[in-house]
């Protein structure tokens, strides 16, 4: 049985992997025979790429469809769509965070979405965020997680003399980044220590988060990174006391479990499935409102509050072995195994 995994592959344009990806080289240390299409970047070829390699598969085989609310679904529907006049097994795993919004006040997203879970043989989702907020997967998907490789990522010994912040993500208008600078400004404003650290992949947004800083009487408390490898986000990890998630729209995000590997405490925005995946005053602080002033006392509370920390932290590295290697293989692998049965 061959396994084709339909989402994007990276290797060839950047250091970073996606989920996609680490499924195949999964499978493939279990000894399966997975492949994943397609590393074309123009969308037309992506197109045609995909299309031809379902077409070459057999009716044993297996396609794992990674699904987003982005243009990409497009694509997504027309392989399901192709699998299943191949007759081949389909699972989809549904990832983002944005679906069940598209679902919602989409038509055509919606009417794709509908298709594939319909034509599917299998939903996978990484949290209940999307299963809860589509009625066709009411009762029709399967849990698992998306993996993390925590041999990559160390708990070391953190200061804990003053506040310091660690924010992650892309700098785009999504994961707000201007709101984790005007947190920090408003913990400043109290006359309280404290430092921001933002790290993340530039995509048009950062000239104008460094304009902002410029600005800022607290600029010297902020630094800036652009895309950083594993062992820097440890280092910078080991030097901060909270990690901030300001985003505006998630699901189930890999940088929670990374963090909570790495022995941070989480201060997060409310949206999308970020209820559903961790539980406030559990594994992480999650925001009543979201405004900047909640927040930073979210911040200042839990740099007082020491027992809440070490809670914090204690179930978050609990949690993040539940996203290990042995943990979703084994999942995929009772998947496959039935499918093949």
């Amino acid at each position: 049985m061959k396994v084709v995994i339909v989402g994007t592959d990276l290797n060839q344009q950047s250091d970073l992997k996606t989920q996609g990806q680490y499924l195949r080289d999964l499978l493939v240390s279990a000894g399966w025979n997975a492949t994943i299409v397609s590393h074309f970047r123009n969308p037309l070829i992506r197109i045609f790429d995909t299309i031809i390699q379902i077409l070459k598969l057999n009716k044993g085989d297996v396609i794992i469809v990674q699904v987003y609310s982005t243009l990409g679904i497009y694509l997504e529907g027309l392989t399901v769509l192709t699998g299943w006049i191949k007759r081949t097994k389909i699972i989809s795993t549904l990832h983002g965070g944005d679906i069940p919004n598209a679902y919602r006040s989409n038509p055509i997203k919606h009417f794709i979405l509908n298709t594939i879970i319909k034509h599917s043989n299998c939903i996978t989702v990484p949290s209940t965020f999307i299963s809860k907020n589509i009625p066709l997967l009411e009762n029709n998907h399967l849990l698992i997680h998306n993996y993390v490789n925590l041999n990559e990522y160390e708990n070391k010994p953190k200061p804990n003399d003053i506040i310091r912040i660690f924010w992650m993500r892309s700098y785009h208008p999504t994961y707000d980044p201007l709101k984790a600078i005007k947190i920090l400004e408003y913990i400043r404003a109290q006359n309280i220590p404290a430092q921001l650290t933002m790290a993340g992949k530039d995509f048009g947004y950062l000239n104008e988060i460094l304009t902002y800083i410029k600005s800022s009487q607290y600029a010297k408390d902020i630094s800036i990174h652009n895309v950083i490898d594993n062992k820097t986000k440890n280092e910078l990890a080991s030097q901060c006391t909270v990690y901030l998630c300001t985003n505006k729209i998630d699901n189930a995000p890999v940088s929670f479990i990374e963090m909570m590997a790495m022995g941070l405490p989480i201060v997060t925005t409310n949206v999308g499935g970020i209820p559903y995946y961790v539980e406030n005053e559990k594994q992480a602080i999650i925001s009543k409102d979201n405004s900047i002033e909640d927040m930073a006392n979210l911040i200042i509370q839990l740099h007082q509050n020491h027992e809440l920390q070490n809670r914090i932290i204690a179930n978050g590295i609990t949690f993040s072995k539940t996203f290990s290697a042995e943990e979703v293989l084994k999942s995929w692998i009772t998947i496959l195994t039935n499918l093949h049965l």
